[in-house]
């Protein structure tokens, strides 16, 4: 087993929701240029499939990183990462009783799904964060992101930390990645080996560590100004 770098949380030009500059080749190359090993691709409300996930996957493993299939789910308005499930399999979960339904049929077909609660405590920017609702609903999440979006005096992932601590849950370092110069700061290391069924066993036994750091004022700010410039802010602030 060896210690990987990886990325759980990124976007591309492929989202159907956010409208990004950057193409999953651009990803790649940018990812390889920080020495990751892993990425996952988790647009929202869609699981890139077929030909486009196919030549995506070949590209990455050009480069030496593994690609793992995934999305960011809404249920019941909240934001959940899931990973290795089909698009399919994704339009029929719309409320947590669905999830717990699918988790149980994918236990017993000894399916390897993995299940991550998305920035749960930053509802202060993101009504779809999960809030309360993780705590409520802890037995189908097997992690808890610690969301790469703080500064040294301000960190909405504390309770995400107790969350972790209480529930003996682990803690998954993302980027979120809706512009390539996003990534870098916070990263998970996985001791694992590089395949996919390997990778969610480790996540799942928290055989992991966070590495972060908070990212500068004016990498807050600029961030920020991104989000009010670039995206529907009424979505985001909702």
């Amino acid at each position: 087993m060896v210690w990987l770098k990886a990325e759980l949380h990124t976007h591309s030009d492929d989202d159907p929701k956010d409208k990004l500059p950057y193409s999953i080749y651009d990803l790649i190359d940018k990812a390889k240029s920080l020495n990751y090993d892993i990425l996952a691709i988790t647009l929202h409300e869609k699981v890139l499939e077929g030909k486009r996930f196919e030549s995506a996957y070949k590209y990455a493993r050009s480069k030496q990183i593994l690609i793992i299939p995934g999305c960011e789910a809404n249920i019941e308005g909240k934001d959940v990462l899931m990973y290795n499930i089909t698009e399919k399999e994704r339009k029929e979960i719309k409320t947590f009783n669905d999830l717990r339904n699918m988790k149980s049929h994918w236990d017993k077909k000894r399916r390897n799904v993995l299940i991550i609660a998305a920035h749960p405590y930053f509802s202060i920017l993101q009504k779809a964060s999960l809030g309360k609702k993780l705590c409520e609903n802890i037995g189908l999440f097997d992690a808890i992101e610690y969301h790469y979006f703080y500064l040294e005096f301000l960190n909405l992932n504390r309770k995400s930390i107790t969350a972790s601590r209480k529930y003996r849950k682990g803690l998954v370092g993302n980027c979120d990645v809706h512009y390539l110069d996003n990534l870098g700061t916070t990263f998970t290391l996985i001791n694992s080996q590089k395949n996919i069924d390997s990778v969610i066993k480790a996540i799942k036994s928290r055989k992991i560590m966070l590495r972060t750091q908070p990212i500068s004022i004016t990498k807050f700010l600029l961030t920020a100004i991104r989000y009010l410039l670039f995206h529907d802010y009424t979505k985001i602030f909702k």
